[in-house]
């Protein structure tokens, strides 16, 4: 039901855009209707709608990102052929509105002679110049509000240094950072619990927990770097370097979201939502991939090795690497418990529990 009911919303939203501006039909007949591209969204609507459990894929998966991909693009296009007709109305009314103040103020001249009617015409005047000025000022208001916005949604989607770097047109060349914390998550249980609730009500709990999570990251020096489903990935150290605190500012956070996260309750399926946390520490590769929508992402083992400690782990605990034991003794102090050795990367090594956050040094 949510999904048709956005996909309802959005259909009305073109239809609406293409009343006052045909020039998305336009843009819709040249580049969607009548292509390959709408048939694969148009089959995966319904295959959606249909709301039946599929087989996972990495083909189908990444099929269905580079159609919606392509799909996206074309609304974007659509979005900038919209505004920069907007703009050209606008121009259009400005050079109006400019004309004829130049005719009343040759009419102010003319109406010297023609005394009777001169407060009429100066009136005249001056209500048009106070009309355009008031005019002029909202459409500036509304201009800056909307660059806020944009401003606000680049913030969002990358970290504050990189979108504005990007702002003020810098290329970003990929970055090389020697030791970064990584925290990944996910919930247990996530793909059981979809299987039985319906979409509306899986995309409602992703909601609240990603809210609990994201109001407690937000005390701690790191970057949510993606989240998909119930997974959730951040990065401490990374693309702003913190010394040597990216350890303990990723394990203090862990503590506080798994805290937070005990009064989370599903009716019907678990006592309470429990996440598998893995934690480790080591070299990364960052950079931002995509123009019309770019991202800021992460390479290298130490994310491989962060998902396989997540993957090893257990719910309602921290799971952390050796390397992270060891950042974490030069910083704030913790309680750690050994654990045995769990295989990552093909070999057996040592990992750990992080237990609690303790105020007496090591």
């Amino acid at each position: 039901m949510f999904y048709a009911e956005k996909r309802f919303q959005g259909e009305s939203y073109l239809k609406s855009s293409n009343e006052y501006f045909p020039v998305t039909e336009k843009v819709l007949e040249d580049r969607y209707y009548n292509t390959t591209l709408k048939r694969a969204v148009d089959s995966f609507r319904k295959e959606i709608l249909r709301n039946t459990r599929t087989t996972k894929s990495i083909e189908t998966g990444t099929y269905w990102f580079q159609n919606m991909t392509a799909y996206i693009d074309i609304l974007h296009d659509i979005e900038t052929a919209l505004a920069e007709s907007f703009l050209s109305e606008l121009g259009n009314e400005v050079q109006s509105t400019t004309q004829r103040m130049a005719m009343n103020i040759a009419i102010v001249i003319a109406t010297i002679i023609i005394c009777p009617i001169l407060i009429y015409l100066i009136t005249r005047l001056t209500s048009n110049i106070q009309i355009f000025a008031l005019t002029l000022k909202t459409t500036l208001l509304s201009l800056s509000n909307e660059k806020k916005r944009a401003e606000e949604l680049l913030n969002q989607m990358l970290p504050k240094s990189i979108a504005q770097r990007l702002a003020n047109r810098e290329t970003i060349e990929p970055e090389s950072f020697g030791c970064v914390t990584l925290f990944v998550s996910e919930m247990e249980g996530f793909a059981e619990l979809s299987a039985g609730f319906t979409a509306l009500n899986v995309v409602s709990l992703l909601n609240h927990v990603h809210q609990i999570i994201d109001s407690t990251i937000e005390k701690f020096d790191v970057y949510a770097v993606d989240t998909v489903g119930g997974t959730y990935l951040v990065v401490s150290g990374c693309p702003v370097k913190n010394g040597v605190l990216h350890a303990s500012e990723i394990a203090a956070m862990a503590l506080d979201v798994i805290d937070a996260l005990k009064t989370v309750t599903v009716e019907g399926k678990i006592d309470k939502l429990q996440l598998r946390i893995g934690v480790h520490t080591g070299a990364v590769l960052a950079g931002v991939i995509g123009f019309k929508k770019p991202r800021y992402l992460l390479f290298g083992d130490t994310v491989a090795i962060a998902h396989q400690l997540q993957m090893t782990g257990q719910a309602g605990k921290v799971h952390i690497s050796e390397p992270t034991v060891f950042m974490l003794k030069i910083g704030t102090a913790f309680m750690i418990e050994p654990r045995q050795k769990v295989i990552l990367q093909g070999k057996a090594k040592k990992t750990f529990w992080l237990k609690s956050k303790t105020a007496a040094p090591r």
